[in-house]
C-alpha cells in the first residue's frame, strides 16, 4: 500500500462535501428535492472514505505504534532562512478517528434533514450551508499547522453563522447568527494573538504540528508560554462554549433544529477539543491548571442554567456546555486520553439527544416550550426510547457509552486533584473532583426533568400531542446512534487509539495521561477492568449522579404544580430568577461591551461633528480669508506698480 493512502482518502472525505456545497450553489434550486439527496449522499461518500483510511491505518498496523504519523506538506509563505508557513495535511490515529466520527454524525444528520426539511422552500441552500460546514470541520482536521485550523475554522464558522441565521426573516435567528459571529471574532482575535507571539518568540516551525513542537517550545519556553496556550485554548474554548464566551451558544438553537445536531451541539464543540488536544504540547503546567478550572466552572454553570430551561434545545445547550466543560477538565488534569474518549463518546449520545428532540419539535409544529407538550410517548414511542438512552448516556447511567467515558475521565481528575491538594501552593486540590461529582447529580435532575416534561405525564395539549408523528428517516439516525450510546464495548479501542496521538514531546515533562486507566483495556481480563472503574472510588459517582433522577420525576410527576410551589418559597424565587436571567452575564455584558461601544460611538460622533468638524472649518475659513487677504494685498501692488510707472 502506498506511503500516502491513508491522507489520500482523508483528502478525498474531505473535498467530497464542498463538491456537493459548489453544486448546490449553482445547480441546487433546479434539483428541488433532489438536492437533499445529493447532499447526503456526498457526505456518505466521505463516511465511505473516512472508513477506508481507517482499514488503511490499521493496514499499517499503526496502532502498534506509540507515536506514529504521516504528514505532507508545502511551503506556503517563506520566513526566515529555510522556514516558512507551510501548507499540508497532519494525519495520526486521532486524525483517523475523527474523521469517520464526524462524517458518520453528519451523515446521519444529513438523512435526518431529508424528512424534516420536505416542507421547505429553500432547501438547496439549507444543504449546500450543511455540506460547507462539514467540509470546514473536516478540513480543520486534516490541517497540518494551526494557522490551516484557524482558517478552516473560519469557514465553518461562516457556515454555522448561515445556519443559525438561516429564517433571518425573523428577528431571534438574525440576532442570534449576529451574536455567534461576534463572540466567535474575540476567540479567533485570540488565537492569532497567541500564534503572533508564539512566532515572535519561538518561530514559525513552532505553529506546524509534529512530534518537534513541544521540543522547539520546551527550548524558548517562558512565561510567555503560558500566556500564548491560554490565547490559543480561547479560540479553541469559545467554539467549545467555554465560560466566560459560552453566551453565544444558547443563542444558536436558533437554527433549524438538525443543525445542532451536528454543528452547535456536537461537532463544532468536538472541533474546540480538537484543537485543545493538538496545542497540547505547548501548554505548561500552569495554563493547564487555569483550563481545569474554567472547565470546572464552565461544567457547574452549565448544568445550573439547564435546570430552568423552559425550552427544550435550551436545556440540551446547556447540558453539551456543562459536557465539554468535562472535556476541558479532562485535558487541565492531564487526562488526555479521557478528554479525547469523552468527546467520542458525547460527539454520539449529544448527536441522539439533538436529533429526538428535532424529531419532537418537527412532530409538535415547531414547538419547543415544555408547558405545551407531555405525554408524547404514546404517539412516539421510539423517540422516546432514543431520547431515554441519550440521556442516560449524558447521565452516566452504568453499562452505557457516557459512564465509561466520565469514569475514566473522573479518574484522572482524581489522581490530580490528590496531588495538587497534598501541594503547599494550593488549596484548590479536591474541589476539581468534588465539583463534577455533585454535577453528575444535578445532570441527571435537568435530563429527567427534561424526558419526563416531554414524553410522560398528561399532554398539555391534546391537539399537538394528537398530531404527532415519527417518521421513519428521522427514527433510522436515532436509532443508531442510541445504539453507539448504549453500547460501550466498542469503545473499548478508543483509549488505546487516542493515546497514541499524545505528543512524545512535551515541554518541561509536563503531565502525562494516567496509564494505569486505560492500560487494563489491551489485557485479557476487561470485565475486571470495568468493575473497578464502575465500582471504584473514582467512578462510584455515577452511581449517585443517577440518584437525581429521582427528585426530578417527584417534582414534575404531575405537572408544573409541585415546582411552582417551590418557586413561591423566596430563595427558591431567587435563585431560579438568577438562573433565569443567565446569572446575568448577558446583561453585564450587554451594559460593559454593547452599551460601552455605543458610548464610545456616541462620543467619537460628537467630538467628530463639535470638535474635528469646527476644527476644519476653521482651517478652511483661514486659508480662505488668508487668501482672500494676500490676493487683495497683490491687487493693490500691482495698481501701485503700475501708477509709478505711468
Amino acid at each position: 500500500m502506498d506511503e500516502m493512502t491513508v491522507a489520500s482518502y482523508l483528502m478525498l472525505a474531505c473535498a467530497s462535501p464542498l463538491l456537493g456545497f459548489v453544486v448546490l450553489v449553482f445547480f441546487g434550486r433546479r434539483m428541488g428535492r433532489g438536492s437533499g439527496v445529493v447532499a447526503t449522499g456526498l457526505v456518505m461518500g466521505s463516511l465511505g472514505l473516512s472508513i477506508a483510511g481507517l482499514a488503511g491505518w490499521v493496514a499499517k498496523d499503526a496502532f502498534n505504534q506509540a507515536y506514529y504519523v504521516e504528514a505532507t506538506s508545502v511551503r506556503w509563505l517563506a520566513w526566515g532562512s529555510g522556514g516558512g508557513i507551510t501548507v499540508g495535511t497532519f494525519v495520526d490515529s486521532l486524525t483517523v478517528a475523527m474523521f469517520v466520527m464526524v462524517s458518520l454524525i453528519a451523515s446521519l444528520v444529513h438523512l435526518f434533514s431529508i424528512a424534516w426539511v420536505s416542507g421547505e422552500e429553500r432547501k438547496s441552500r439549507y444543504f449546500a450551508l450543511l455540506n460547507l460546514f462539514v467540509f470546514g470541520v473536516l478540513a480543520a482536521i486534516l490541517s497540518g499547522s494551526l494557522v490551516q485550523v484557524l482558517v478552516f475554522l473560519e469557514v465553518a464558522g461562516v457556515a454555522s453563522f448561515l445556519l443559525v441565521g438561516f429564517w433571518f426573516q425573523r428577528r431571534g435567528p438574525a440576532m442570534g447568527a449576529l451574536k455567534s459571529i461576534v463572540v466567535n471574532g474575540i476567540g479567533t482575535a485570540a488565537f492569532l494573538l497567541g500564534l503572533g507571539i508564539l512566532v515572535a518568540n519561538v518561530g514559525v516551525a513552532a505553529v506546524n504540528f509534529g512530534g518537534s513542537q513541544g521540543e522547539l517550545v520546551g527550548e524558548k519556553g517562558g512565561e510567555w508560554l503560558t500566556w500564548v496556550g491560554l490565547l490559543l485554548f480561547v479560540g479553541a474554548a469559545v467554539r467549545a462554549g467555554q465560560f466566560p464566551l459560552h453566551v453565544w451558544l444558547p443563542e444558536s438553537m436558533e437554527s433549524p433544529a438538525p443543525v445542532s445536531a451536528l454543528a452547535h451541539g456536537t461537532t463544532l464543540m468536538a472541533v474546540g477539543v480538537y484543537v485543545v488536544a493538538r496545542i497540547y504540547p505547548i501548554l505548561t503546567d500552569d495554563a493547564r491548571l487555569v483550563i481545569a478550572i474554567v472547565g470546572c466552572v464552565t461544567l457547574l454553570m452549565g448544568a445550573l442554567l439547564a435546570m430552568v430551561q423552559m425550552k427544550l434545545r435550551r436545556v440540551l445547550a446547556y447540558g453539551a456546555m456543562s459536557q465539554a466543560g468535562y472535556m476541558m477538565l479532562f485535558f487541565g488534569t492531564g487526562g488526555y486520553t479521557a478528554g479525547l474518549v469523552h468527546m467520542f463518546t458525547y460527539s454520539f449520545f449529544g448527536a441522539c439527544l439533538f436529533l429526538g428532540a428535532a424529531c419532537v419539535i418537527h412532530a409538535v409544529k415547531g414547538e419547543e416550550d415544555f408547558r405545551q407538550m407531555g405525554g408524547l410517548w404514546r404517539r412516539m414511542p421510539l423517540t422516546a426510547l432514543g431520547f431515554a438512552v441519550g440521556a442516560m448516556a449524558m447521565i452516566g447511567v452504568p453499562l452505557f457509552s457516557g459512564a465509561y467515558s466520565h469514569g475514566l475521565g473522573m479518574a484522572s481528575v482524581y489522581e490530580y486533584a490528590r496531588v495538587l491538594a497534598s501541594s503547599e501552593q494550593t488549596r484548590l486540590g479536591m474541589f476539581l473532583f468534588y465539583v463534577p461529582a455533585m454535577v453528575s447529580f444535578v445532570t441527571a435532575y435537568y435530563m429527567g426533568r427534561c424526558w419526563w416534561l416531554v414524553f410522560a405525564g398528561r399532554s398539555r395539549d391534546e391537539d399537538l400531542v394528537e398530531e404527532a408523528s415519527e417518521p421513519f428517516l428521522m427514527l433510522l439516525p436515532i436509532g443508531m446512534l442510541a445504539l453507539l450510546s448504549a453500547n460501550f464495548y466498542e469503545f473499548f479501542l478508543l483509549p488505546s487509539l487516542m493515546s497514541k496521538s499524545f505528543p512524545a514531546v512535551m515541554p518541561g515533562g509536563g503531565l502525562q495521561p494516567v496509564p494505569t486507566i486505560w492500560a487494563a483495556t489491551e489485557t485479557d481480563n476487561v470485565m475486571e477492568w470495568v468493575t473497578h472503574l464502575l465500582m471504584g472510588r473514582a467512578g462510584g459517582y455515577a452511581w449517585w449522579g443517577f440518584l437525581g433522577v429521582i427528585p426530578a420525576i417527584v417534582v414534575y410527576y404531575g405537572g408544573f404544580g409541585v415546582a411552582e410551589r417551590l418557586r413561591r418559597l423566596p430563595v427558591v424565587n431567587l435563585v431560579c430568577h438568577w438562573l433565569r436571567e443567565r446569572m446575568f452575564l448577558d446583561s453585564l455584558y450587554n451594559v460593559v461591551f454593547v452599551r460601552g461601544v455605543l458610548v464610545v460611538a456616541w462620543a467619537v460622533e460628537l467630538m467628530d461633528r463639535y470638535v474635528l468638524e469646527t476644527v476644519v472649518d476653521f482651517v478652511g475659513q483661514a486659508v480662505r480669508r488668508t487668501g482672500e487677504a494676500i490676493g487683495k494685498l497683490e491687487t493693490r501692488n500691482s495698481k501701485f506698480e503700475s501708477n509709478s510707472n505711468v
